[in-house]
């Protein structure tokens, strides 16, 4: 389960405990690292000071140390199942709770609309479908039997054959009905999903589904390319700060707060959000270092580095010392990483695999190489 971007804090309590447990100001920050990383897993971490350590970006020494001292002072636990802040787990049991009980009752709106929607094509189906037997029937033009030739229709028919093309254009009525009733179910949908979001993260809750708001929203859905690329754009609201309302307002007033008609808006100040949202979505970030060096600097010289020898890396590590952060700026991919070429003896010697598992997944891989040859970075 994906995590949002923050997690409930409860200051006072918080302060109060640091201050009785008269706690340094790194046991605190080694708190905080913690509530954090097992916040973004959503579960407990495993027991193993080199994975926090990485994450934190400290020495493995360190993280040992300070790991071992807020078990001491019971800030956390070591169980079989690994290293958890009490606090934090009844937070992360809360939202999970929250959230397969929100799926729950969107489920059921689901349900709902979908039923809605077959009720609504069945009663339209019996109420414009011809009867095309009955018409044909009253309205063909007699067959002579003598030489198959269509005769002159009977007097009786006459009247139904010369308003055959009013007939005719009246047969396609239900099609266009069943399509207007599907827009408006699709809008229904986006809205509920919207709405969906809104309780999760403090936006306003569409409380009226009026006929304005449902074919606004069925018009935008059109123009984006339906459903799946609105609820495409939500997802990427949450690392929007100012979407999210993160920045203070202006002259004391208060912060945004997002509403359904601002998002489908293309009019106001913060221009198209829906395609603004849809175009962040679909980008592909690339990754700078401290010195300049781009994500893919070393792939022009692929092969050269992969011969590099067992000794050059074990000399050149100790050079570096990556001090629980991998450079991949100096070093090229972390070890896990598809595209690392550090010798595999060392890796195995050290076990950087394990080590940097959480940084290999967490970098971004981008298409964009940096002809320029790596050689004065790595040896």
């Amino acid at each position: 389960m994906t995590s949002p971007p923050w997690f409930p804090l409860y200051s006072q309590d918080f302060v109060h405990s640091c201050r009785t447990g008269r706690m340094t100001a790194d046991e605190v920050g080694a708190l905080i690292m913690v509530m954090c990383q097992q916040w973004e897993k959503m579960g407990v971490l495993v027991s193993d000071p080199a994975r926090f350590a990485a994450y934190a970006g400290w020495d493995i020494r360190v993280a040992k140390r300070l790991l071992a001292r807020l078990i001491e002072i019971d800030k956390i636990k070591a169980t079989e199942r690994g290293i958890e802040n009490a606090r934090m787990s009844q937070e992360i049991s809360k939202y999970i709770a929250k959230v397969r009980g929100a799926e729950a009752r969107e489920a059921r709106r689901r349900a709902e609309s979908e039923n809605q929607f077959a009720d609504e094509k069945r009663r339209i189906s019996s109420e414009h479908a011809p009867n095309f037997s009955k018409k044909f029937e009253t309205s063909s033009p007699e067959l002579s039997r003598k030489d198959n030739q269509i005769n002159k229709p009977s007097s009786r028919a006459a009247p139904l054959l010369e308003s055959k093309l009013d007939t005719d254009s009246k047969s396609a009525r239900p099609s266009l009905v069943l399509e207007k009733a599907n827009r408006k179910v699709q809008a229904r949908s986006a809205i509920e999903q919207f709405n969906h979001f809104a309780r999760q993260h403090g936006w306003s809750v569409v409380s009226e589904f009026s006929d304005k708001r449902l074919a606004d929203t069925a018009k935008r859905l059109d123009e984006i390319g339906g459903l799946d690329r609105f609820v495409l754009a939500l997802n990427q609201v949450p690392y929007d700060d100012f979407l999210m309302g993160r920045i203070p307002g202006r002259n004391g007033r208060k912060p945004f707060r997002l509403c359904l008609e601002t998002l489908l808006s293309t009019g106001s100040g913060l221009g198209d959000v829906l395609a603004r949202l849809i175009d962040k979505a679909s980008e592909t970030p690339e990754l700078i270092g401290p010195n300049g060096e781009r994500w893919g600097f070393w792939r022009p010289d692929i092969e050269k580095l992969k011969t590099l020898s067992a000794a050059f890396w074990r000399k050149r590590l100790d050079d570096v010392k990556s001090n629980g952060t991998w450079p991949w700026w100096l070093l090229g991919p972390p070890p896990g990483h598809e595209e690392c070429f550090v010798h595999p003896d060392i890796i195995t010697e050290l076990g950087l695999a394990d080590k940097y598992r959480d940084t290999a997944a967490k970098v971004s891989v981008s298409t964009t190489a940096n002809p320029r040859p790596p050689h004065d970075q790595l040896g």
